[in-house]
């Protein structure tokens, strides 16, 4: 039957002029290439069945979207009587064969044992076959004697045997009185004449029981074991790229096995396989347990392995800053972070990070962006007196070191640490010195952040006081005070006394927060200005000059002089006098790059680098 179908699918396979299949191919040439495909090759069913001719039958055939799928039977040619085996071919819609996959091997029929019951019925008519032979031997002799002793022997008959055909009703033959036994041997005649042969009943054949209702039918060998181990055992790639996968099948008796069937299989959200073993990752990084598998088989032995697979992020594709855009004020500190992605979005841990701002910010290396202007290392001329404020009372440029009254104490400030006032009895008293006398030209500069609003605080005062029962004017001052100079409030004023007693004073803006700002006194000439943040907010001019304070000192957090009054609440920081008044941008130049001008956009630049690729980023910082 196999040869008559190969005949006519060959008669008309639809091959070209050439020999080569016409694209696309029909059902009809897919089942002639497969069928071609079969009988040439038979190392696909291992070493068993190597060289052994096989019948092939087309038992199935359908048609997919792009190939189709051919289904044969296949067993050894001549006296077979075990099951089939199956196989599938994948031929595609181009001509040519995708795939081969065994699904089962030819099984050779079980070895059938005689059941236990024909062996007692064979027996049985074995006896009574030898009971007849031994009769119709005494018949010929005419013994009567000898009769009587075979036909006591045929007694041993197992009930079991087959019955035999019972002769007529007569009256039994007994041997004379006189013979030896005579007793013994009437009680086990026979009931018919010597001269009735009995009829024996033909052997009965043995059952022929199915094997599957016997506990004692013979039962197949059992499958081989096949171990099955996955090298790698974890596999390792990165999103979207390739791996080829090997697994290697060993005997039970630790043999390599040559041939064995494969069949690979990966969970979709780890990737694909192909059944060559070539896997592609996906594109979500992640481990996943026990994802890849692969089945194997040989001969009538299967078995089975699994391996996990770790998808890691791909090369560095992008990095952002969170946030983007982000105020700050002076004194504190903003946290920036930098995450890298990679084409796919898998966020990138491992990656190393260098973080860079503009002169005027500092920012570390884990993102973190403070507002911290540094001054210059040459600072304006003119500069007489800087008390920095960084753990003592020193004067750094001159010889005017500040004492600490009360419990000063120090806190972190704008550079470094600054004077800490608790507005009870904490104030920095500097002694009189002619240089600090100043009735013209000046510019008083600083930091300052009150910890508590209203009320009237004095920063910074030079005279005002009462010496040798005179009231003697002021050369400076800075404070904050009510809208009348008496009252208290929040306004930012700064000026002088003259020596009449009369007052000259700027009025700012009124000063409601709680962080650092730049303040600034400048007079020169008959013109003063009062800055805020580096910028002027108020200027004026006026007529006369301070009044002499050469008997007075300078103080820092309290005044007028010698009194404890007015005290400040807060934190005071980097106290600089000059004896000129400093130009506008003298007063942004006392910082780096103008860096503290009261406020502006900057830069912060972080740099990635991954697997020897780097990106950049840029994050803005508001300063207010």
């Amino acid at each position: 039957m196999n040869e008559e179908r190969n005949t006519e699918e060959t008669t008309d396979s639809g091959l070209g002029p050439e020999g080569k299949v016409e694209s696309p191919i029909d059902m009809d040439q897919a089942r002639f290439l497969a069928m071609r495909t079969v009988s040439e090759s038979s190392a696909i069913y291992g070493r068993r069945f190597r060289k052994v001719a096989m019948a092939l039958e087309i038992v199935g055939a359908d048609e997919r979207a792009d190939d189709y799928l051919v289904t044969l039977s296949f067993r050894p040619q001549g006296q077979f009587g075990g099951a089939p085996g199956l196989q599938e071919i994948s031929i595609a819609k181009e001509g040519n064969v995708a795939g081969r996959r065994v699904v089962r091997l030819p099984e050779a029929p079980a070895k059938r044992r005689v059941p236990v019951p024909s062996i007692g019925i064979g027996l049985a008519v074995l006896g009574v076959v030898v009971a007849a032979g031994l009769f119709a031997a005494v018949r010929s002799g005419g013994n009567e004697s000898s009769s009587s002793e075979i036909l006591s022997a045929s007694t041993v008959v197992p009930a079991t045997a087959s019955p035999v055909v019972a002769a007529p009703n007569v009256p039994a033959v007994l041997p004379p009185a006189s013979s030896p036994g005579a007793d013994a041997k009437a009680s086990i005649a026979p009931a018919a004449p010597a001269t009735t042969i009995p009829t024996v009943a033909p052997p009965i054949a043995p059952a022929v029981l199915d094997p599957t209702s016997s506990p004692t039918a013979s039962r197949s060998p059992a499958p081989e074991r096949i171990d099955v181990t996955i090298e790698p055992s974890k596999v390792t790639l990165e999103a979207g790229t390739s791996q080829a996968i090997e697994a290697q099948a060993v005997g039970g008796a630790g043999q390599p096995l040559i041939d064995p069937v494969r069949s690979w299989q990966l969970i979709p959200q780890a990737g694909v396989i192909s059944q060559d073993g070539l896997l592609t990752a996906g594109t979500k990084a992640g481990v996943f347990p026990a994802a890849l598998q692969v089945d194997v088989s040989h001969d009538s032995g299967t078995g089975s392995a699994t391996a996990d697979v770790i998808i890691e992020p791909g090369l560095l594709d992008k990095i952002e800053v969170q946030p983007a855009s982000v105020s700050v004020f002076l004194g504190e500190s903003v946290q920036l972070t930098a995450v890298a992605y990679d084409r796919f979005d898998n966020v990138i841990k491992d990656v190393e990070l260098s973080w860079e701002a503009e002169t005027g910010l500092t920012v570390d290396q884990t993102g973190k962006v403070t507002y911290e202007p540094k001054i210059s290392e040459e600072p304006p001329l003119g500069l007489v007196a800087w008390w920095p404020g960084d753990g003592n009372g020193n004067d750094v440029v001159g010889n005017n070191d500040g004492i600490l009254n009360g419990g000063v104490g120090f806190a972190a400030a704008v550079s470094g640490k600054g004077f800490s006032l608790d507005g009870l009895n904490d104030y920095v008293m500097v002694a009189p010195d002619s240089i600090l006398n100043l009735r013209g030209d000046m510019t008083l500069h600083l930091w300052a952040k009150r910890n508590k609003l209203g009320g009237q605080q004095v920063i910074v005062i030079k005279g005002a006081g009462v010496v040798r029962s005179v009231d003697v004017p002021t050369s400076f001052v800075m404070r904050f005070s009510g809208e009348r100079l008496s009252e208290s409030g929040d306004f930012l004023e700064a000026g002088f006394e003259r020596a009449n007693g009369s007052d000259v004073f700027l009025r700012g803006p009124v000063i409601a927060d709680e962080r650092f700002h730049r303040y600034a006194y400048v007079r020169n000439g008959t013109e003063h200005k009062l800055f805020l943040d580096g910028m002027v907010v108020v200027r004026d001019s006026f007529t006369g000059r301070p009044g002499d304070t050469s008997g007075l000192p300078l103080v820092i957090g309290a005044g007028p002089a010698h009194n404890q009054i007015n005290m400040f609440v807060g934190v005071i920081d980097e106290v600089l006098v000059f004896n000129r008044g400093l130009p506008d941008q003298e007063i942004r130049d006392v910082y780096e790059d103008g860096s503290s001008s009261g406020g502006g956009a900057y830069e912060v630049t972080v740099r990635a680098s991954y697997k020897g690729s780097e990106r950049v980023a840029v994050a803005t910082v508001d300063v207010e």
